[in-house]
């Protein structure tokens, strides 16, 4: 279900960008942040705690599909922001790989970590903190910051 929903929000995000070129703005974004770790901690807490038979295909393939939509307009802005900062998202790209790749040694080595106590926040949180710091940056008036609009060189921006 996760490669299917994958597959899915690729041609999402090859859709939206031709269409809406221009990055949401960045309390709009901390609303696709929200949504993608609420739907993302709902799915883990029925993976972990729903019977086998209500965990299913017809519930998962739905709920990955939207979670990784509203990762859509998240992943538009940060290719903005690292492109006028002429920096390689896969430096980013890179880093949360290895954070993953530490989580899932960590659960392997302690089995107690691969419980909903642990797992649970390791997902939901990053999508918190994310929505968290761009509604303070959508607070802030002092001009500095991210300017998700702004033209980059090679012409991604309004």
């Amino acid at each position: 279900c996760i490669l299917q929903s994958q597959i899915f929000a690729v041609a999402a995000e090859l859709a939206w960008s031709a269409l809406h070129p221009r990055s949401l703005p960045p309390r709009a974004c901390a609303a696709c942040a929200v949504a993608y770790a609420c739907l993302q901690g709902a799915l883990l807490f029925l993976a972990f705690e729903a019977p086998d038979e209500a965990f299913s295909a017809r519930l998962v393939l739905p709920a990955q599909a939207a979670a990784a939509l509203a990762t859509v307009p998240l992943q538009q802005l940060g290719y903005s922001y690292t492109l006028q900062r002429r920096i390689s998202p896969m430096r980013y790209r890179i880093l949360a790989w290895l954070v993953a790749v530490v989580l899932a040694v960590a659960a392997l080595l302690r089995p107690a970590m691969a419980s909903p106590l642990f797992a649970i926040p390791s997902v939901v949180l990053p999508g918190i903190v994310l929505a968290a710091l761009l509604l303070r940056h959508a607070g802030a008036d002092d001009g500095s910051g991210l300017d998700v609009h702004a033209k980059t060189r090679l012409g991604a921006g309004g």
